[in-house]
Formats: C-alpha cells, structure tokens, sequence
C-alpha cells in the first residue's frame, strides 16, 4: 500500500537513500555522500514543504524534490530531481505524486512546475507529457576532460574571486540566452561560495567578459562576453582558467539552448564533446 505526503527535514537520510538507489541504474548514474547531497539541496534551493513523498509503509519509494521561487514572472516550482526506486517503476508513481501535490501547490499559490529532463530517457519525459508537461525548450550538453591545451590570449588579463551581486547583475546583460533555473542569476546567488567568478579584461577601465564555474565539480553555470569584445579570445581565456581553477577532472557545460548555433561551435571548436540532450518542460497550475 502506497501512501503520499509531504517531506520533511527529519526524512533527509531516507530521501538520500531513496535518490541514491532510484538514480543508480541512471543514464547519468549518480551517486552523492551526504555532503554532496547537502549541496545539491542548497544549490537547487530545494524546499521539502513543496516535495512530494510516496512511502510504503515507513520506507520512501519515490520523490520530487522541488524547488520554490519566480520564474518568467510567476510563482514556480523547480523539479530539482524524481525519483522511484527499482521496485516500484512502472506503476505511475510520478504521475501520482503530480497528483497528490498538485493541490497543494495551489493552495502555496504557486503558479506552474518546471522540469528539465534527459531526451533518451523516454519513459521519464513521457510520464511528465501525461501529467500535463509541455515541451518550452530544448537543451544541449557538452564536457571536456581535463587537462585541455587552449590557444593563449597574451592581450586578455583575467581576474577572479568571490560572486559579485552588482557587478554580475550589470554584467548579465551579455547574456544573448535566458539561463536555465539551474544556472540563472538566483542559482548562482543561493549558493556563492562554491563558485569562481571570473572577469576578463582588454584594458584597465572595462571588463571584457565573464564566466562562473563550480570548482568542486567544474559546472559552468554561466559565461558571457560583451558584444564589443567579441572574437578577441576572451571567452577561450576565461575557459582556460576555469580549467587551472577547477578542482574537478572536467569541464561541464550545462543546457545550451540548441539553436544557438554560435556557442555549439565555440564549445566543439575548444574541443568539448556532446554529453546529453535536454528538455524544459512546464506544467501550468491556474
């Protein structure tokens, strides 16, 4: 018999547990410690009072562990991961969940859920198109393995330390694509310490570019250069320390829309290599 309600913090063990087992078997196959799991939560900005549990007696079987907060102008919540466990898959868990919470969310006057999911993982975006899901984009995904030899920008200086609000705020505007909630301006916000804020410099007065890198896992979360600086080899020197600083064996570049042609072959030419394709997808709640 399977039961539903909403998480709480004292379920955090049984839900690591529960993620661990549901995505082990993945296309991605992930495994997190507590620590990591910890960091996922914080950087996904994850709210258990908006997550969804199904429970077999006490033992958590599947999960959607959302994330609150404003996106395209409306309350949203963010489907930082579902999971079901191997036993219980193809019985509609996902879909029951999206129905028992749906309410709920309602209730919070959240106004619609958000999702990106793997494109060859087909039963998993199938089973968000019955609960309602439509596609609003799709998403390319590419990695480099480190160390990788990029040509030299001796005419670029780069700079880099803490996240600076105002500065990235000003900065952003480079941005010729809307970030996906993952890498959006909040993301980065929530979770600042974790991250490497890069600035590029042609001359003393005006920054160039800019990129952000995770330095434990190596995630590019954002890069942009201005329009004025363009094919001046600032975006390949801003890759090239995000490479030195990076603690990870790999650069990670994270839901490139897929028509923008100009970044796919920026990316390929440094040598990155498609590693997954994705869908966004939104489900309207009013």
């Amino acid at each position: 018999m399977i039961s539903f309600r909403l998480l709480e913090p004292s379920d955090l063990p049984a839900l690591r547990r529960a993620y661990n087992d549901a995505f082990a078997d993945h296309v991605l196959r992930i495994h997190m410690d507590e620590e990591q799991f910890a960091q996922k939560i914080a950087n996904d900005g994850v709210d258990l009072s908006y997550s969804p549990g199904a429970f077999e007696g006490e033992r958590l079987v599947g999960f959607i562990m959302h994330a609150p907060g404003f996106w395209a102008n409306r309350l949203t919540v963010y489907n930082a991961a579902t999971g079901v466990t191997p036993a219980w898959r193809g019985k509609g868990l996902t879909q029951q969940m999206y129905e028992f919470v749906q309410p709920a969310l309602r209730t919070m006057d959240v106004e619609q859920c958000l999702l990106e999911v793997i494109r060859e993982n087909s039963a998993a975006w199938r089973s968000y198109e019955k609960v309602g899901f439509e596609e609003t984009r799709r998403f390319n995904c590419y990695r480099i393995d480190l160390p990788a030899t990029w040509r030299d920008a001796p005419d670029v200086r780069i700079t880099h330390g803490p996240i600076k609000e105002a500065q990235l705020r000003s900065q952003r505007v480079w941005l010729d694509r809307m970030p996906s909630w993952q890498n959006s301006l909040d993301a980065v916000l929530r979770s600042p310490r974790d991250k490497i804020y890069l600035q590029a410099w042609v001359d003393e007065d005006n920054a160039a570019g800019y990129a952000i890198v995770q330095k434990g896992t190596g995630r590019i979360v954002q890069f942009a250069v201005n329009p004025d600086y363009r094919r001046h080899g600032v975006a390949t020197a801003l890759f090239r320390q995000m490479g030195r600083l990076s603690y990870s064996d790999s650069l990670n570049v994270l839901n490139i829309d897929s028509d923008k042609n100009s970044i796919h072959g920026f990316l390929l030419s440094l040598g990155f290599k498609p590693a997954y394709r994705q869908y966004e997808m939104h489900l309207l709640l009013n």
